[in-house]
């Protein structure tokens, strides 16, 4: 280490600072890329097991009654959650486009109940409003997501490499 020069407003026996050396890469750098996908793929498959969960609870809880009246926390929870699941989505990928994954797994799950199986089960009948306004709006929601989001902004454009004719950079006094 070298030490620097006192200050000149400095007291006589004040501790002289070390000049600073340069910052080292931290020891994970090297692996930065590829921890940076494998986080992406984490994440989307974190919207992808969210869809596929609140599509099960939904279904399951849109016959729920209270006093012979439905209660409409399928629907709610349907409008609120597939609108976020979009954004978070897009946010934890840094892609747009593949907000369409987590829909189409709440879709498939939704369609699936809404059919009757061999024994002649259905989760999902056409009696219950509930059901209807939860998978309309639950696929309303993440149309108007997709869409809001695909006109929320462009992506940034990068910078000119150095030398490329573009303006000369900016450096700070």
């Amino acid at each position: 280490m070298v030490d620097a020069a006192p200050r000149p407003d400095a007291p006589a026996d004040a501790p002289v600072a070390a000049a600073a050396e340069p910052a080292r890469p931290p020891r994970w750098a090297p692996f930065a890329p590829a921890l940076d996908v494998a986080l992406r793929v984490a994440g989307l498959l974190v919207a992808v097991l969210i869809a596929g969960a609140s599509a099960l609870l939904e279904v399951f809880l849109s016959p729920l009654r209270l006093g012979g009246q439905f209660i409409w926390v399928s629907a709610a929870a349907a409008l609120v959650i597939n609108y976020w699941l979009v954004w978070f989505t897009a946010g934890v990928t840094g892609k747009r486009w593949l907000g369409w994954l987590p829909a189409l797994v709440w879709i498939g799950i939704v369609v699936w109940a809404a059919n009757r199986s061999a024994e002649g089960d259905l989760l999902l009948t056409s009696g219950n409003t509930v059901a209807v306004v939860m998978m309309f709006g639950g696929s309303l929601a993440f149309a108007v997501a997709a869409y809001r989001l695909i006109l929320s902004s462009t992506p940034p454009r990068r910078p000119p490499p150095p030398g490329a004719g573009g303006p000369p950079p900016q450096t700070a006094v």
